[in-house]
């Protein structure tokens, strides 16, 4: 039984859905002006046979910035879509917090021109497209106005993609904080600029803080073109069955890659290219194919109280071969602890360095 007329006529009545628990089918509908989803532990799925794009499309009164629609709660609910669906997707709408939802399957949520939104104790899980989420600002040309950015991602959980657990592409100041990146087949949290097609958007802060990334398939994270990037304090070890890495920063300035674990990544443990401005401190990097850390052609880092060692726990078939290496110009590494990699334990070979209280034998 299809329930799209009598959920778009209530949504247009009151403004709100709410479903008593149960499992309803429903083809993809579209909302407006509404601002209160909630499912009471409820499943919302899309007729089989129903092979619109969008199932949730949640948008703008008017498609236009002028019309945006503030102030959404989306709570406790499950959301099925068909495999050639997105389960939501979100358009030009503001102040939102989505918490206790659950989205399984489809290609992937898609939110456009989103600002000011919360995810808290949310799945997004086996999306068979590109990603679990895909995240990308709307430049509105009529006005000349960049739209989106203070998304947070809290103690949420996104798996099992087909490709990448996330997608973002130039939008600032998205943020994870406490959540679980497990086995998606590519990488698990992908940041990536695009300035030629979002000109207007500046791809900065965004943040990656307490997290859990493991088991992706190629690397944990990879950030291009950032400025101001924050990495800290997260268990990472991705990356060992297609030798990846476990975190990657390139072509970043003002970098903090600090406190993390990373362990059995397939290449590097930590692996930062054409960067500047920031830090690579306080990490284990451990018992990785390759590299512990490796900083290439960088410039004004401080690399200090890391340690990069081969460990009697190490589960590997071969010894990680390198410890630290730096190349550049006016890096520091100081406090360093290397030993017991297979090729060499240390080495910066940076122009105009300062280097001290390296261990490494």
């Amino acid at each position: 039984f299809d329930n799209k007329q009598y959920i778009e006529a209530a949504a247009v009545a009151t403004g709100s859905l709410i479903f008593p628990k149960g499992e309803y089918y429903s083809s993809g509908f579209i909302l407006r002006d509404v601002h209160f989803i909630s499912g009471n532990e409820s499943h919302l799925r899309q007729i089989p046979s129903d092979n619109t794009l969008l199932f949730i499309n949640h948008r703008s009164k008017d498609d236009t910035w002028a019309g945006v629609v503030e102030r959404i709660v989306y709570e406790n609910i499950s959301i099925l879509p068909n495999h050639t669906s997105r389960g939501i997707y979100l358009y030009l709408v503001r102040l939102g917090n989505m918490r206790s939802v659950k989205v399984t399957g489809g290609i992937g949520c898609f939110f456009e021109g989103v600002a000011d939104w919360s995810f808290i104790q949310c799945e997004f899980v086996e999306a068979v497209g590109d990603e679990n989420i895909k995240i990308i600002p709307y430049e509105e040309a009529s006005t000349g106005l960049t739209i989106g950015g203070g998304i947070v991602f809290y103690k949420c959980f996104i798996a099992r993609s087909a490709k990448d657990g996330v997608n973002i592409i130039q939008m600032p100041s998205v943020w994870f904080r406490d959540c679980v990146i497990y086995h998606n087949a590519d990488t698990g949290l992908r940041f990536k600029g695009d300035k030629v097609t979002y000109p207007g958007a500046e791809f900065t802060v965004n943040k990656v803080t307490g997290c859990d990334i493991d088991d992706n398939y190629y690397a944990g994270i990879q950030i291009t073109d950032g400025r101001y990037t924050d990495f800290s304090n997260n268990w990472v070890s991705s990356g060992r069955q297609s030798k990846g890495p476990g975190i990657s920063v390139d072509n970043c300035i003002g970098i903090n890659i600090d406190n993390n674990s990373v362990y059995l990544c397939g290449t590097s443990g930590i692996l930062v290219n054409n960067s500047s401005f920031g830090s690579v401190c306080g990490n284990n990097s451990n018992d990785n194919s390759y590299t512990g850390i490796r900083v290439l052609n960088s410039n004004r880092l401080t690399v200090n109280n890391n340690t990069c060692c081969r460990t009697p726990l190490a589960s590997t078939p071969y010894l990680q071969q390198e410890g630290i290496r730096v190349e550049g110009d006016k890096n520091i590494t100081i406090g360093n602890i290397c030993t017991g990699n297979s090729y060499y334990n240390f080495s910066n070979v940076s122009t105009n360095k300062e280097e001290a209280y390296n261990i490494s034998n």
